[in-house]
């Protein structure tokens, strides 16, 4: 009887120890399962903060080079100085596409790459796009899109690539020179008779243009005398504005204008014959007669007007050049217009997107940061 009570409490004691190790078992499984979500998250945690990591570079990425564009004043800056980064510098390429609107003013899509942009010793490309066709208002039928506006392009008289021809005494001395030849004749007769005649002639040496404007008077058909009103040199000619003012003079307190058809003369020509072709230079060039009123005169009147002779309207290179007036031209060169402030539709206005990628996505379709924001004059 007591073998038997004492093998029944060894198999109770061995059943006890049994149910132990399962529930340790047990325990250790139900404690992985619970620790597979908390080592899950502490991953995700991880991969998502490296995310968070690397978009934040992106978008520093695509600030600075936001930042660097937006120090420009105009569009024509931003392009002009990307379009020399692109030249000189491989990681950045410039291209324009045509805009399928067909618009004025909207004529060009410009996409710019810049690669290896380091921010925190880890390189990115971006991808800045310049859209200037994009509606910036549908909600208003009135409104009309800056770029397809044309403004005025207004330009500096005195500048270091202009020519100003300005009379100050010819006439004077071309009356005086007359009345020594025909003593009896007065003032006023002499100017009666008077016609005259605008030449003006650009010389290209090496680079400088001299540029001359004078005066060819003739009288009474036959007598003539030839006066200089201005010779100047410039370097890299832009323009040439020649003021005149008409034969006039003073009576009685008031002044008689020659409202007469005066003839003008333009030849340009050139003494280094290595430069590149002067027709070509003188294509961006812009020549302007520009006649002044006189005293109490509110418009100019409609019979004086400009006759253009001999090369200005001819083959050479003088004909290349843009000619404007502010009176009316009689048989005018081609490239000729009535007014002396031209005025261009032009980009004012774009829509600036800025997007950054890695440099592993060589087709740059997954940006990490993307900034929109507009650019104007």
């Amino acid at each position: 009887m007591r073998e038997n009570g004492s093998s029944g409490r060894k198999k109770r004691s061995s059943m006890q120890e049994g149910f132990s190790l399962i529930e340790v078992i047990i325990a250790v499984a139900l404690l992985a399962f619970m620790a597979l979500p908390i080592f899950a998250y502490f991953t995700n945690a991880a991969v998502t903060t490296s995310r968070g990591k690397n978009e934040q570079k992106a978008s520093m990425a695509a600030e600075s080079v936001a930042e660097e564009l937006n120090a420009f004043d105009t569009l024509e800056q931003m392009e002009e100085y990307l379009k020399d980064k692109s030249t000189a510098d491989p990681d950045w390429t410039i291209n324009r596409a045509e805009s399928t609107t067909g618009e004025p003013g909207k004529d060009s899509v410009t996409t710019i790459t810049k690669k290896n942009i380091m921010v925190d010793n880890s390189p990115y490309n971006a991808k800045v796009t310049l859209q200037y066709d994009y509606p910036l208002s549908t909600a208003n039928p009135a409104y009309t899109n800056p770029n397809e506006k044309k403004m005025p392009d207004l330009k500096e008289v005195y500048a270091s690539d202009n020519a100003v021809i300005r009379e100050s005494d010819q006439l004077d001395r071309a009356v005086s020179h007359f009345l020594m030849a025909n003593p009896d004749k007065t003032s006023t007769g002499i100017i009666d008779h008077l016609e005259r005649e605008l030449h003006l002639d650009i010389m290209e040496n090496d680079g400088v243009y001299t540029v001359t404007g004078s005066y060819h008077y003739i009288y009474n058909g036959t007598d003539v005398y030839d006066s200089v009103v201005t010779r100047t040199k410039v370097r890299d000619l832009a323009n040439v504005y020649f003021f005149y003012r008409r034969t006039h003079y003073e009576s009685g307190g008031s002044v008689t204008v020659q409202n007469n058809q005066e003839r003008v003369y333009v030849t340009v020509d050139t003494d280094d014959s290595d430069k590149m072709p002067l027709g070509e230079y003188m294509k961006k060039v812009h020549i302007s007669f520009i006649c002044q009123k006189e005293n109490g005169e509110s418009d100019i009147a409609t019979s004086h007007k400009l006759e253009f002779h001999g090369t200005a309207n001819g083959s050479g290179p003088a004909a290349e050049a843009f000619y404007h007036t502010n009176v009316n031209a009689v048989t005018p060169p081609s490239n000729y217009k009535k007014e002396l402030v031209t005025s261009s539709a032009k980009g004012r206005i774009a829509k600036v997107v800025v997007d950054v990628y890695s440099p592993e996505d060589s087709s740059m379709s997954n940006s990490l940061a993307h900034l929109e924001s507009s650019k104007g004059e």
